[in-house]
């Protein structure tokens, strides 16, 4: 798999490939698919590799590929999480600066 692309894109290049295959009377049956994906998985998804592998007495190509998919909605669920985390935090900071700046100003007016 292309790491530098998104998996959908990576699917369907290897559907692709598979499709042209079978123009060629090249058959391959599912579990052959799943494998052929399964060990295509960059050492970044060794966890999934670890589920996928552990989890099954037969591989599919479903099975793969859904693993596959669920795990990419987790990462992404898990980003739009830290990212508003962080700009909650970010807006926090603003805010307490602002404060800060405001009471300091506050405490100049009434000295003079």
């Amino acid at each position: 798999m292309d790491t530098g692309k998104d998996l959908e894109a990576n699917l369907s290049n290897f559907s692709i490939l598979v499709k042209s295959f079978a123009h060629n009377d090249k058959k391959f049956e599912d579990e052959d698919l799943a494998v052929i994906i399964f060990n295509s998985l960059p050492d970044s998804s060794k966890d999934i590799k670890n589920v996928i592998k552990y989890s099954k007495d037969n591989l599919t190509q479903t099975i793969v590929t859904s693993a596959l998919r669920s795990r990419e909605l987790e990462v992404k669920r898990k980003s739009r999480i830290r990212s508003r985390e962080e700009n909650m935090f970010v807006k926090e900071r603003a805010e307490k600066k602002e404060n800060n700046f405001n009471n300091r100003r506050s405490k100049l007016k009434s000295k003079n």
